[in-house]
């Protein structure tokens, strides 16, 4: 059972999505390629998508 307020926001999020998609100054599905190289003593990082991927999973060692 949706509320009227979940309804409304639906409406808003799909108006909102349709004009930042037509409206958007750069391509959100891509990111810039960018050489990147870290101290040997960082441990864990793995390629990734991106700079900070897996972060989480870095440590000092």
């Amino acid at each position: 059972m949706e509320t009227p307020i979940i309804n409304t926001r639906k409406k808003i999020y799909a108006v909102l999505s349709t004009i930042i998609s037509d409206d958007q100054p750069l391509d959100f599905l891509a990111y810039p390629a960018a050489n990147v190289a870290f101290s040997a003593k960082v441990k864990g990082i793995e390629p990734g998508k991106s700079m900070s991927y897996n972060y989480q999973e870095w440590y000092f060692g």
